[in-house]
């Protein structure tokens, strides 16, 4: 040690030369009572004392409270890649035991952040980048959500950021929300009680209904379905627990009767485990839109090219044409399993609930978050305010409105001439009418209602009491009298001159006035603006010449010639014409269709057809064994790679290769259960595998490419299983063809943004 060093003290620091060659070393006391030694990096003994001397002044005035320490540490962490505090943030975010898949999200987001806003320091992170990059993205089409989503995922990293002292404050925050309310892409719609009533007869018959049930009872989210086990549901309680859902807290739901009744008929039907899943099969999207589509809420079109050519299945003449199940209405609203949490919300409103209990049978944080997203109501629910509402005295329309529904049921009144009469007076019609928007002599052209042709004398009289209760439009003006309407882009058509042809040979009293008043159901308004009449095309007409049937009043007619055997989607009969048919032997373009019919719901069945596997095992062993060598060749990317991107591949591969150790399982029981042995061997999936191994450790980029076409390989063998499933008739395979190219297909998105730019 020099003799410099030992001159130098009492607070001054120290500096000296390590074996009297090189460059100072200078030595200090910090703020915190710290001895710290720093090369000055030169071998000028002035310069290295000035270096010194700046040191101690600093230590000196943190220690005195000059300069606040905390600014050093924000300083330094300012000057760091912004990318290495994103990997951090994404860190303990998994940590904190978040949805892995919100986890990539929020990765995403602030990795194309970072390279649109083109910055590299946590400090360059402002509002003007985040500004910046919400206009990018609406840009390209994105709704004011998927904005609202990218700014909160960026709010909440920097505020992450404060909170760990990598930063003094969050200047996004001062980034305002986009208005949702007016950039509304996907509305859901609550479904009817008669909707609501054919998509369970529906699913009953495939082993559904429990799913759908506690949907649309309960509120339960297709990720609660996926996770409910029987430990949860407690029969003697009547409640339903809900663990690690959306708000990551317990909650107890009560249990309506019908859905307690429908899981203990579950559970009584097979073996259980507390553990067990009460759902063990998710039903899928593809699944769920044909359920819709059988019901009648959803309606198939096809597919067409840029050109607007419909697009065949092959290559063949005789392939047929491509199709897609079309889940939203004219208004363009949507159904979907999370419209039946809406259903629920809706129902809440309408029974009265205190929006406080809704709030708590829904789950939401905020009672507002209830009312203004699961809360569907219209002008049905609000004349049935005004119905309530109390009136003090006084003749004329108050006084019948607010006893509207007693006087339509029960009631009698006097007409305009002084002679008592049974329903509701005229006045109480022209208000109900005037609340559809409609009014006129329609009534009178209708003429008298078929005859009740009911099984028995209760039922006759439940539709009497139901007709008086919802009278025909007054004033609906023929078809041919009125323009044609648009309602989004498509013209409603008037009834065609063959279906007011075919009344002739209707019941007595069914004139042609009876086909020209003609009324479409509006969802939200409900029971007062009835289903007047609606007509189609026969189908599974056996016999000569055309048939029409005619759905009216809620009976089924039709006419054709005699001798004739007619299926409508309302019933079927042998002859020229038939009422309040009950029976079901037609097939409607090949679909399955239930009728409503005498107040009675009628639910046909198709006979099930004897299930082959021929041609679903091979695609399925394919399958597995490309899926097992893919999960092999990612768990060993995940070892070995390497490279600045070493964080967030590391955890990327390793999230894939857990999904596909999964999947392996899942595959291999679907080929036991088909009753076929699952390959098990390395020969076995070498032999059947078109994904190759990989014996090399590549670079970073060349995993991610590699994995890319791997990935969209397995997709393709899935979509061989889809393929061969339907051939075979099995839906339960076709699923997991789905679900397989689903998670394939995002993997080798994912993967290829990682190489884009």
């Amino acid at each position: 040690m020099s003799a410099a060093k030992r001159t130098r003290s009492k607070g001054v620091g120290s500096i000296y030369k390590r074996n009297g060659v090189g460059a100072w070393i200078v030595s200090w006391t910090d703020e915190l009572g710290r001895r710290r030694t720093r090369s000055s990096r030169t071998t000028d003994r002035a310069a290295a004392d000035r270096i010194l001397g700046k040191f101690v002044a600093d230590a000196a005035l943190r220690r005195d409270g000059v300069i606040d320490q905390r600014h050093d540490r924000f300083s330094k962490e300012a000057r760091r890649p912004l990318l290495e505090h994103v990997a951090e943030y994404v860190t303990h975010c998994e940590r904190a035991g978040q949805a892995p898949r919100h986890v990539v999200q929020k990765q995403r987001h602030l990795e194309r952040l970072v390279a649109f806003a083109e910055i590299a320091r946590l400090g360059d992170l402002g509002a003007d980048e985040l500004e910046d990059y919400l206009a990018g993205l609406a840009e390209r089409g994105l709704s004011a959500r998927s904005q609202n989503f990218a700014r909160q995922i960026a709010v909440a990293f920097l505020s992450w950021c404060v909170k760990t002292r990598r930063v003094a404050s969050n200047p996004l925050t001062v980034v305002p929300k986009r208005d949702e309310q007016r950039d509304r892409r996907r509305v859901r719609r609550p479904l009817t009680q008669d909707e609501l009533e054919a998509l369970l007869s529906v699913a009953r018959e495939h082993g559904r209904e429990e799913w759908y049930l506690a949907a649309a009872l309960a509120g339960l989210r297709k990720g609660d379905l996926q996770r409910l086990v029987w430990a949860d549901v407690d029969f003697e309680l009547g409640t339903i627990r809900i663990c690690d859902g959306k708000a990551k807290r317990v909650d107890l739901i009560p249990m309506h009767v019908r859905l307690r009744e429908a899981l203990a008929a579950l559970k009584a039907s097979r073996p259980t485990l507390p553990t067990s899943d009460v759902f063990p099969t998710t039903v899928t999207d593809r699944t769920r839109a044909k359920d819709f589509l059988r019901a009648g809420l959803a309606k198939e079109e096809l597919v067409l090219d840029e050109h607007g050519n419909p697009i065949r299945n092959g290559k063949s003449k005789r392939a047929g044409y491509k199709t897609r199940i079309v889940l939203e209405d004219d208004e363009g609203r949507v159904l979907d399993l999370h419209a039946l949490r809406t259903t629920l919300g809706t129902n809440l409103a309408r029974a009265g609930v205190a929006p406080q209990v809704a709030q708590l049978i829904m789950r939401h944080s905020d009672y507002r978050t209830t009312l203004k997203h699961y809360t569907v109501l219209g002008l049905s629910d609000a004349a049935a305010a005004i119905d309530a509402l109390p009136i003090a005295g006084g003749d004329g329309v108050g006084r019948d409105c607010a006893t509207l529904r007693d006087l339509g049921r029960h009631g009698t009144t006097r007409d305009d001439k002084g002679v008592e009469r049974q329903g509701p007076s005229k006045s109480v019609e022209d208000v109900r009418l005037r609340a559809t928007g409609t009014d006129g002599d329609a009534a009178a052209q209708l003429g008298p209602r078929p005859p009740q042709a009911a099984d028995s004398e209760v039922e006759a009289q439940r539709i009497r009491q139901r007709l008086e209760r919802d009278p025909a439009p007054v004033g609906a003006k023929p078809c041919e009298q009125v323009p044609t309407r648009h309602f989004a882009g498509k013209a409603r058509k008037p009834l065609p001159d063959v279906a007011r042809q075919a009344f002739p040979a209707s019941p007595e009293g069914m004139g042609d006035g009876a086909a020209e008043g003609t009324r479409t159901l509006d969802i939200q308004l409900g029971k007062l603006t009835l289903y007047q009449l609606s007509y189609g095309r026969v189908s599974g007409f056996r016999g000569p010449g055309p048939g029409w049937g005619i759905l009216w009043w809620g009976l089924a007619w039709g006419s054709g010639p005699d001798g004739a055997e007619l299926s409508t989607p309302w019933g079927s009969w042998t002859g020229g014409r038939a009422g309040n048919q009950c029976d079901w032997r037609g097939d409607l373009d090949g679909l399955e269709v239930g009728a409503y019919i005498s107040g009675r719901q009628v639910t046909p069945t198709r006979p099930r057809t004897t299930m082959t596997t021929k041609n679903t095992i091979a695609p399925l062993e394919k399958l597995l064994s490309d899926t097992y060598t893919l999960y092999l060749k990612t768990q060993s990317y995940h070892w070995n790679v390497t490279g600045p991107m070493f964080t967030t591949l590391h955890n990327m591969f390793e999230a894939q290769y857990t999904e596909l150790a999964m999947a392996v399982d899942e595959i291999a029981e679907r080929l036991r259960a088909l009753e076929s042995f699952a390959p098990g061997s390395f020969s076995q999936f070498k032999e059947r595998a078109t994904v190759k191994e990989d014996t090399t450790v590549p670079k970073a980029t060349d995993m991610i490419a590699n994995l890319v076409k791997d990935h969209e390989e397995v997709a393709r063998s899935a979509k061989a299983v889809i393929e061969g499933a339907e051939k075979d008739g099995d839906d339960a395979t076709a699923d997991l063809g789905v679900r397989r190219t689903d998670v394939h297909d995002k993997a080798a998105w994912m993967l290829r943004s990682h190489l884009e730019g």
